[in-house]
C-alpha cells in the first residue's frame, strides 16, 4: 500500500521565493502545491485541504494576516497549521502573526549563512551585524520608507537597488572586505540587493501597520 504523502500549499508572490522552499522540501517527499497571492491561497487551500500551509507575510493585494485571518474564519480549514514565513524577528510582528492566527513562524536564513554557502566565504557574525546595520539605515531613510509604502515590493526593487550602493559606501571603512565584494562582484551584489529587499521592504510595512493600528 502506497504511503499517502504530505499536502504543503506554499504561498508567496514571489515565484523566486516558492521555488526556493520547494528545492528544500521536494526531497522529503511531499506533495507541494503553489499559490501566487492570497486569493489563489484561499481557493487553492479549498480544494487541496492541505496538511501544512507556509505563508510569506508580505504579499500585495492581501497579506499573509488577512489569508490568515480568511483561514481561521473557514471552518473546513480552521485547523489546518499554518506557518509564516519573514525574515521579521521582533516581538510586534510575531504578536500580530499570532493574533491572526498563526501557529508559528518560519524566519529567513541569516544572510551571512546565504553568502558562506553559495560562494564559499567565511563571515563571522560580527559581518551579519554590519549587513544588519545597513539594513536598518536602509529601513530608516526617509525617500526608502516613502517608496516602500507607496509600491510593490518589484517596483521597490529599483529604488531601493540604486540606494543600497550609497549605503554599503558610507559605511565602508567598518567593513571593507564586504563593501568591496558588493561593490565588484555582480553575483555577489544581487544576493545580497535581493535579501536585504525583502527584509526591508517588510519591515518598513510592517512598522507603518502597527502605527495605523495603533
Amino acid at each position: 500500500m502506497t504511503e499517502q504523502k504530505s499536502v504543503i500549499l506554499i504561498v508567496d508572490d514571489r515565484a523566486s521565493a516558492r521555488a526556493t522552499l520547494i528545492d528544500a522540501l521536494e526531497a522529503e517527499g511531499y506533495e507541494l502545491h503553489e499559490a501566487g497571492g492570497g486569493p489563489e491561497a484561499l481557493e487553492k487551500a479549498a480544494a487541496l485541504m492541505p496538511d501544512v500551509i507556509l505563508l510569506d507575510v508580505m504579499m500585495p493585494d492581501m497579506d499573509g494576516h488577512e489569508v490568515c485571518r480568511r483561514l481561521r474564519a473557514a471552518p473546513d480549514l480552521a485547523e489546518v497549521p499554518v506557518l509564516m514565513v519573514t525574515s521579521l524577528e521582533d516581538r510586534g510582528s510575531r504578536l500580530h502573526g499570532l493574533d491572526a492566527g498563526a501557529d508559528d513562524f518560519i524566519s529567513m536564513s541569516k544572510l551571512i549563512d546565504l553568502l558562506n554557502e553559495r560562494f564559499g566565504t567565511e563571515f563571522k557574525p560580527g559581518d551579519q551585524l554590519f549587513f544588519e546595520s545597513i539594513r536598518e539605515d536602509a529601513v530608516a531613510d526617509s525617500s526608502l520608507r516613502q517608496a516602500a509604502l507607496a509600491n510593490t515590493m518589484e517596483n521597490f526593487g529599483y529604488v531601493f537597488r540604486k540606494a543600497l550602493e550609497g549605503l554599503f559606501i558610507d559605511r565602508m571603512e567598518q567593513n571593507e572586505e564586504i563593501t568591496a565584494k558588493f561593490m565588484n562582484e555582480d553575483q555577489f551584489r544581487e544576493a545580497v540587493s535581493r535579501h536585504l529587499l525583502k527584509e526591508v521592504y517588510e519591515k518598513i510595512r510592517e512598522e507603518a501597520e502597527a502605527a495605523n493600528d495603533k
